[in-house]
């Protein structure tokens, strides 16, 4: 759980950065993967039959 924590953290900084550089192509980029990673990550969690937290985490 830690280490998904820091990887939403570390994204949401790199979008808070690249939002006031002006960068919007980047910023959606990002949201992008980020919805990429919640499908995976609830997909991993139906895998381990946990669907409550799959719904949760995508």
């Amino acid at each position: 759980m830690i280490l998904s924590s820091a990887r939403i953290t570390a994204l949401g900084l790199a979008m808070f950065v690249l939002y006031f550089q002006g960068n919007l192509g980047a910023v959606d980029t990002v949201m992008a993967l980020l919805r990429y990673v919640g499908a995976v990550d609830g997909y991993v969690c139906w895998m381990e039959e946990v669907p409550d937290k799959a719904l949760f985490r995508a």
